[in-house]
């Protein structure tokens, strides 16, 4: 007769606990998976749920599903901007203010994370979410990006659990220079076979999420999936660039006028709403406004030609991006998870012009190399090619940022709104399709994610206090449309111009710091009404000096109040310009004719799952899900 057992279980209940100790924590009931949709020098202007003309039909689809918002705003740069959108902190106020191209290495104006500001990715981890990394990184010095380097600004060293993509601000569409976590990697297969950046990295997302939920059904994620598109070069399938060709025959000029109408249709600008003028210089205006474009009909038809395919390329290069993000979509829609994701959609910046006014190319512009160079003006049968790779002239730039004037390398931003998406099915069904018109910024987006998924932001993350989040939640707006913003001050900055907006006016200045801070005499300062005056047409200091003051003050005031015990943040800063930069940034993408592998690569993915290659799946018909 077998006997009770009289042992203990104290050591396997010990090896229990100690096994649940290694294990990630676990997701809690309920909470919402989250997708960061980031895409690089996207013009509001651009896209057709915003009223632009480049078909983006899974961008009208989210719209449909969620909320379009008309004034949300970025820093003047991608990195700054992405610092904002990973944290909730401003740039300024923890380390970053500029490109990694153009770090200086002093403190204040370092280009990785400060510890003291986790990432979004790090703060799910503290409640179990996992969370993956995907595509532009942007956020790393260029020191740490060697071989034998820390890796520790990397995204898996600031709480993603996989990263596959580019650390630096721009690369090859068709032979980029890849990381998997933290080793370099050479592309799966080539052009030849139907490579392109836009399509492995929507394929790899999937790969990451899927082999999650294979892993750990319940778990909730976090994947922020970050394009190299709308950013030069422009390298898109032959199918794609032939659906645009022709389609901008009118001239940047017309297709101001067109959009804008169709903005104002749609209720994404007021009905009020001016066309500022391209080369607009408010009058009595100190702080520096665009460059001069030329008029549409003063250009040469070659000239013509030039900007025009250069903005042939831009759409088509955004239509396609878009195609492969309707494929993440509808793997979540076919997984049942879309419903209960919260999708934000938006662009890191707002259109740039690395072309000169006339469209021709210039071999400075960023990431262009001598390859992708070769021919841009050797004649029309080669503007194609050339095109391909190029950037925005400056005409196209301004149509595609339609009704505001600046190029962003000419303001301190602030200026133009950028796209922003945010769909969440099953909490916007009674607010779905709608436009909210409150004003916001990049650094909203963090706490935004958090009220929704009910998660206090920790104090410490890996023992390290953690500084104020410095966002406002956007929750409210979903179900008010009406609602006062909750976003009242912003400061801004770029290299050589500062800018504050507070409670519906901006004051701008490209004036000595020093006078700045201390509150010192209002001239160098611009003031517009932007509540009355979207598109800032009218200059108003002398009209309201007692304004312009007002927000000087304020402007020295939150800068200091914004560090204490430290130096203040946003100032002193360099007046540098965004086209020095030129000559420090990234070495050009690896060639076609660079036909041998990189000694210190592997091919992607040896580590990695195995790949189901796009072939036609990549370059297909675009299909919304559901």
């Amino acid at each position: 007769m077998a006997r009770a057992f009289r042992g203990s279980t104290v050591i396997a209940d010990e090896s229990v606990r100690g096994l649940q100790r290694c294990l990630p924590a676990a997701g809690r009931p309920a909470s919402p998976n989250v997708l960061y949709v980031v895409w690089d020098d996207a013009g509001i202007a651009s896209w057709d749920c915003f009223g632009g003309l480049i078909e983006t039909p899974h961008m009208k689809w989210l719209a449909a599903r969620g909320l379009r918002y008309s004034q949300w705003h970025t820093t003047v740069l991608s990195s700054s901007t992405r610092y904002s959108l990973l944290t909730g902190r401003n740039c300024g106020a923890s380390d970053i203010a500029t490109a990694d191209e153009g770090g200086h290495g002093f403190r204040d104006r370092a280009v990785a994370i400060p510890q003291a500001a986790g990432t979004l990715a790090e703060i799910l981890a503290e409640t179990g979410y996992r969370s993956y990394c995907l595509g532009k990184w942007h956020l790393s010095p260029s020191e740490p990006a060697a071989v034998g380097g820390s890796r520790q600004s990397w995204p898996l060293g600031r709480g993603f659990n996989h990263y596959y993509g580019f650390l630096g601000a721009q690369t090859s569409q068709l032979y980029p220079d890849l990381v998997y976590d933290n080793q370099y990697v050479d592309p799966p297969y080539s052009p030849t076979d139907g490579y392109h950046l836009s399509a492995d990295l929507a394929e790899m997302a999937i790969e990451f999420i899927r082999g999650g939920i294979q892993t750990s059904p319940a778990q909730s994620w976090f994947c922020y999936l970050s394009f190299g598109a709308n950013n030069a070069p422009n390298a898109v399938p032959p199918e794609w660039a032939e659906r645009y060709s022709g389609r901008f025959e009118m001239g940047y000029e017309r297709y101001r006028e067109m959009v804008l109408a169709s903005m104002k249709k749609l209720g994404v600008v007021p009905g009020n709403t001016g066309l500022a003028a391209p080369d607009c210089t408010a009058a009595g205006g100190a702080a520096a406004r665009g460059s001069a474009v030329p008029s549409w009909q003063s250009l040469t038809d070659e000239q013509k030609r030039s900007c025009n395919r250069a903005a042939e390329s831009q759409a088509a290069l955004c239509s396609y991006t878009d195609h492969q993000i309707g494929r993440v979509l509808g793997f979540l829609h076919e997984s049942g998870q879309l419903d209960d994701t919260i999708v934000v959609v938006c662009s890191a910046d707002t259109t740039d012009a690395e072309a000169a006014a006339d469209g021709s190319l210039r071999p400075g512009s960023f990431a262009l190399s001598p390859t992708d160079f070769a021919g841009s003006r050797s004649g029309p049968g080669d503007l194609a090619a050339a095109a391909n790779c190029a950037d925005h002239a400056a005409g196209w730039a301004h149509a595609f940022r339609t009704p505001y004037s600046m190029l962003r390398q000419s303001s301190p931003g602030g200026c133009a709104a950028s796209p922003l998406i945010i769909s969440w099915p099953r909490q916007m069904q009674d607010a779905a399709g709608g436009v909210r018109d409150q004003y916001h910024h990049a650094v909203d987006i963090v706490p935004t994610i958090l009220d929704c998924a009910a998660i206090d932001p920790p104090r410490l993350i890996k023992d390290c206090p953690q500084a104020p989040i410095e966002g406002v939640s956007m929750r409210y707006t979903f179900a008010a449309p009406g609602a006062p913003s909750r976003r009242r001050t912003q400061l801004y900055e770029s290299p050589g111009a500062r800018a504050i907006y507070h409670d519906g006016w901006r004051a701008m200045t490209a004036a000595d710091a020093a006078a700045a801070l201390h509150g010192g005499p209002t001239a160098g300062w611009d003031l517009y009404h932007v509540s009355a005056d979207r598109t800032e047409m009218h200059e108003v200091s002398a009209r309201y000096p007692g304004k312009t003051a007002e927000l000087v003050s304020l402007f020295a005031a939150e800068t200091i109040a914004a560090a204490p015990g430290h130096e203040v943040r946003l100032l002193p800063v360099s007046n540098r310009t965004k086209e020095p930069l030129a000559s420090s940034r990234l070495q050009p993408a690896v060639p076609p004719v660079a036909a041998a592998r990189r000694r210190h690569t592997a091919t992607a993915h040896g580590a990695a799952p195995v790949r189901i290659r796009a072939g036609s799946r990549a370059s297909g018909t675009a299909s919304r899900p559901g």
